[in-house]
């Protein structure tokens, strides 16, 4: 009885889940390399982060929503930052890397060795100036790299999301 019960239980989760996932998403991930190819040369990506690579530290899968979109020249990002902070304004103080419609300059666009896409770009926020490097592979995984000029440097890694196709 307990078995049965346990099994039904674990059943309806994993329902539930799968369903939740299906129905919250607007986004889907590339389906063919042409979707990447557009969204590098158009510099319109979208970025959701699905692991944090801290300095020093083992690796984290992340468990909320974080991402990285750079759009008409500008970035709006809110992503986790776990390491030292060489300057800060005190105790508590939210580390995150934050980019709010920040304007980027684009100073690297093209095709590596391996058939990946680099981009890199610069951003200012108050202070602290961040490059960042990105590896955007065919299939739409992302490498990213932040340096800030106030802090460690980040490693992250994603994948590209599309609007769905209706």
């Amino acid at each position: 009885m307990k078995a049965s019960n346990f099994t039904i239980i674990c059943l309806m989760s994993a329902l539930l889940m799968t369903g939740c996932g299906l129905l919250g998403s607007t986004t889907e991930t590339a389906k063919n390399p042409q979707q990447v190819v557009n969204a590098v040369n158009n510099m319109d990506l979208n970025i959701s982060i699905t692991w944090i690579y801290p300095m020093g530290q083992q690796p984290r899968q992340t468990t909320n929503d974080y991402s990285l979109k750079v759009k008409n020249g500008v970035a709006n990002t809110r992503l986790p930052f776990i390491g030292n902070k060489y300057s800060s304004s005190g105790f508590g103080e939210d580390a995150a890397i934050v980019f709010k419609d920040q304007p980027v300059t684009v100073t690297q666009k093209a095709r590596g060795t391996k058939g990946e896409y680099l981009v890199s770009f610069t951003t200012k926020v108050e202070n602290e100036v961040f490059i960042v490097d990105l590896t955007i592979w065919d299939d739409g995984t992302v490498n990213i790299v932040c340096k800030g000029s106030e802090r460690t440097v980040m490693n992250y890694t994603g994948e590209l999301r599309f609007p769905k196709e209706q």
